[in-house]
């Protein structure tokens, strides 16, 4: 679910040299769940139609580069390469090699890339899928904040069907999930962090938790007021934020909209 600190794991990883995460796509799912119509086209249309829902996403500004090189290279493709999978990755490749990062591994950091779970284990058959589970009365007070969802019934729905739906995701694909609580990250970072990594294949340095610098290269996270605190050292100052902020009105309706999912995850009821 969105503002569950999933910004936060971005910049720890995007420190590694071995991995590049760019900014929020957003299409990833769409594009995954239009790619079957788009069969009877000829090639350079659907490299065409494809990018293009990239190119025209809410977010492709903070991505800073061009797609036009990356739109003949794919038009040339050899035939045995003509896939949706060859498409994308050539895709986030292409943009970690325009903003000078060496890495091995690609990710995708999109919180609505929760509802198309299956679709994209489809296309990449190897992927792995790290779900950031947060306290729902943290989350939620957090998602108006910061305007991405418009009221308290809204992020009480999106919290709790995002984080089902990985929860039933990850039992019928348990090898290819790995769940973190974003108060042990924030809390106990440098062994949660070695173990994603260890999970993951990459090397651990101490350096991911405390670099900043390369958040510049980061795009929307110098772009975005609601992601100002992953321009910060870590801290666990966020844990219970917003349960203290919630009126007393809020957390009778909270509880009754998400009650049960924070029992089930361990946390606390509101009342």
């Amino acid at each position: 679910a969105g503002r569950s600190g999933n910004t936060i794991l971005r910049r720890i990883l995007q420190a590694s040299p071995q991995v590049h995460i760019p900014p929020e796509t957003y299409v990833l799912g769409k594009i995954i769940h239009l790619f079957p119509r788009l069969q009877i086209l000829e090639w350079p249309d659907i490299v065409h139609f494809i990018l293009a829902q990239v190119k025209f996403s809410k977010n492709f500004h903070s991505f800073k580069i061009s797609l036009y090189p990356l739109l003949n290279e794919l038009i040339e493709a050899p035939t045995r390469c003509r896939s949706l999978a060859y498409i994308l990755d050539r895709f986030y490749r292409y943009h970690g090699d325009k903003i000078g990062k060496q890495f091995q591994i690609w990710g995708d950091k999109t919180p609505l890339n929760t509802f198309s779970l299956e679709p994209i284990l489809s296309t990449f058959p190897d992927a792995r899928f790290i779900h950031i589970l947060r306290d729902g009365a943290d989350a939620i007070p957090s998602m108006l904040i910061a305007h991405t969802k418009p009221h308290i019934q809204d992020a009480a729905y999106r919290w709790t069907t995002a984080v089902c739906s990985a929860l039933r995701f990850a039992k019928q694909h348990p090898s290819h999930c790995y769940f973190v609580r974003y108060e042990d990250l924030v809390t106990n970072p440098e062994d949660l962090v070695k173990s994603i990594c260890g999970w993951l294949e990459i090397d651990y340095s101490p350096e991911m938790l405390s670099r900043l610098d390369h958040t510049k290269s980061m795009g929307d996270v110098n772009e975005e007021e609601h992601h100002k605190n992953v321009l910060q050292p870590i801290s666990k100052s966020s844990i219970g934020k917003g349960r203290r902020k919630l009126t007393v009105e809020q957390k009778r309706e909270l509880q009754i909209l998400i009650g049960p999912t924070l029992i089930r995850l361990g946390y606390e009821p509101l009342l």
